[in-house]
């Protein structure tokens, strides 16, 4: 297993050893927190507002339980760890959707968008419906926590850096 050697100043003569597990530890624990925290973000700062009725009803609250995170570890590539905020399709099949719109697909031409007006005695249809506006807020909150991210690794290093971990 290989080790780093880091030689922290010139002028200290410490020379701190770790392991292939010790940094994998370090990574993996980073790469946990700051997850965790662009999640939370992400599930408060969220715009799509799920319909109370059917969270009373189901139980839960659809996007905002939707958005999950992994850490995973990845053999072949050249990151090694790779940290990773999504949204579970199963929970929330929409939640694609309210990320990345679908407006791209151009206003639709809805024939059963037609209904009876008792009042006036017709027919009325809906010519055009407009997609979804993208609201990519996992990227929101990764933009708005940049800086905890950053935070969380360098007091983690500072705690590997004094043996603390």
């Amino acid at each position: 297993m290989p080790k780093i050697r880091i030689k922290p100043d010139a002028h200290i003569n410490k020379t701190l050893n770790f392991s292939q597990v010790d940094v994998d530890k370090y990574v993996k624990s980073c790469l946990h927190d700051a997850c965790e925290l662009i999640r939370d973000y992400a599930r408060v700062h969220h715009e799509y507002e799920d319909n109370p009725a059917r969270q009373a009803r189901e139980g839960h609250k659809g996007l905002t339980r939707a958005i999950k995170y992994r850490v995973l570890r990845r053999a072949k590539s050249e990151y090694g760890f790779v940290g990773e905020v999504y949204i579970d399709e199963k929970i929330a099949p929409y939640g694609r959707y309210q990320l990345y719109g679908t407006k791209d697909h151009g206003p639709v031409v809805a024939p059963a968008l037609r209904f009876f007006s008792d009042r006036f005695g017709s027919w009325f249809s809906l010519k055009q419906v407009s997609g979804i506006k993208a609201d990519n807020f996992l990227q929101k909150a990764l933009d708005d926590n940049r800086l905890e991210v950053t935070e969380i690794f360098r007091r983690r290093w500072e705690e590997m850096m004094n043996g603390k971990l």
